[in-house]
């Protein structure tokens, strides 16, 4: 027997916590978990007394303890294997159009013109119709541009989308991703006998701010009143809603003021989901130099997390502030995820999405068996074999399977170096938060 090499014990008052990464158990912890922390070794085990065994086994069931056999990190990449290339489920992020009614200054798309045609809409549902007899479930995430500008052929591939699944008895859920401006009481009844089911609206801080970042293209409108009033809406017809705030240096000092608005109009009952602007593709020189550092970004994060439930946001895993054990990272790291836009190109990120030499193939390639060529292939090959097995500094690092090395995208633009996770920076205050709220309760001590 021996302890987890993703054990962190903290020091703290007159009770230790005590927290595995591998299995985020958490706990405080006296001098009973300590004998035999330190001398697990040459425990003999048979010897416990009845009080010291049911610590023996807490501990292991927890993960603080291991088998001598076990090698953790082996079993981290074969969970990590196991769940990117897995094919039983198809995820596919849809974007109508590359067009966008609004002109926000951080926005990383490259902006096209045009709407998807038939021929590419018919190449998807033929794509769908290949995979649906062999996947437990079908998810849509509607994307854009502002996809809602393409409801006509929203509301055309989910319908298909719905059939084929309802006749291979496969479950179905879609999701869409929407400034939320164009949004009305009809389009969202549409949608919601469609199973769009789910919304992320950003909204970047008060008014006088927000419709600064969210600014509607080539007018001086008031976006804020609007979105708002449509959230309202969402709320009423009972869908999951995630308002999202992008945050950099110009408005992170405006969280507050945004939580209290949220408040006064009834909606802290819905999930917030805080966001980091970053330097992706098409931000320009002006938006790089608000861009917050992930260490700068990582100890706002957390205070903004305690804003939330000063306010009474209580809904989503934002307010939870808990790590949980990854697999594989995303989408971009799995087998059965792509992204796909108005003129038919592939891509395993969104943030590629617009960039033709990022694509992994276009949809009507595939529907005639042309397959992919060279550097679409390649470009497959990098977000499928991205690994953080591969670095020495992962493979090292306790919080590894909270982490799983970042996200691919970062990694790989920061020539093929993992960029660590805001846990590096936050963990030990965050299980601290967590211990009171737990131990308060007098739920476990090892």
């Amino acid at each position: 027997m021996k302890v987890s090499k993703y054990n962190k014990i903290i020091r703290s008052g007159d009770k230790d916590v005590a927290f595995n990464s591998a299995t985020c158990a958490l706990a405080e912890i006296d001098g009973r978990f300590w004998n035999i922390y330190n001398n697990i070794e040459t425990l003999d085990i048979g010897s416990l007394n009845v009080s010291q065994k049911e610590i023996f086994n807490n501990m292991l069931a927890s993960g603080y303890l291991v088998s001598d056999d076990v090698d953790e990190l082996k079993i981290l990449e074969y969970n990590y294997l196991s769940s990117k290339f897995v094919e039983n489920n198809l995820a596919l992020t849809i974007a109508p159009t590359l067009e966008c009614n609004f002109a926000c200054p951080y926005c990383y798309e490259t902006p096209k013109k045009g709407y998807m045609s038939e021929s590419i809409q018919e190449a998807i549902v033929e794509l769908v119709k290949k995979k649906v007899k062999n996947i437990n479930s079908l998810s849509i995430t509607w994307y854009g541009g502002e996809p809602v500008l393409g409801k006509d052929i929203i509301i055309s591939l989910s319908e298909r989308f719905i059939d084929l699944c309802e006749k291979n008895e496969v479950t179905y859920n879609a999701f869409i991703i929407t400034n939320g401006y164009l949004l009305n009481q009809n389009i969202i009844d549409t949608f919601k006998t469609l199973k769009i089911n789910g919304y992320q609206i950003t909204i970047d801080g008060p008014p006088e701010i927000h419709n600064k970042r969210r600014k509607f293209k080539n007018a001086d409108i008031d976006t804020f009143s609007k979105i708002i009033e449509n959230i309202k809406i969402l709320k009423s017809r009972e869908l999951d809603t995630h308002i999202r705030v992008n945050i950099d240096d110009q408005n992170k000092e405006h969280i507050e003021e945004l939580l209290e608005i949220l408040r006064k109009n009834n909606l802290n009952d819905l999930s917030v989901n805080l966001g980091h602007v970053r330097g992706d593709t098409g931000v320009g020189v002006n938006v790089k130099e608000t861009l917050l550092s992930n260490k700068n970004y990582a100890d706002i994060d957390f205070k903004n997390r305690e804003l939330l439930k000063k306010y009474g946001f209580s809904k989503g895993s934002t307010v939870e502030y808990y790590p949980r054990v990854k697999t594989n990272y995303c989408g971009a790291d799995s087998m059965g995820a792509y992204v796909i836009d108005g003129q038919g190109f592939m891509y395993k990120c969104w943030n590629d999405i617009g960039e033709e030499v990022l694509t992994i193939g276009n949809i009507l390639d595939i529907k005639s068996g042309n397959g992919f060529n060279d550097y679409r292939l390649k470009n497959n090959i990098d977000y499928m074999m991205w690994s953080p097995f591969e670095h020495e500094k992962c493979r090292e690092c306790w919080i590894l399977p909270i982490c799983m090395g970042g996200c691919p995208y970062n990694g790989i633009r920061n020539d093929n170096n993992p960029e660590c996770e805001k846990w590096k920076y936050t963990i030990e205050e965050a299980l601290l938060n967590k211990r009171k709220e737990f131990f308060e309760k007098k739920e476990v001590v090892l």
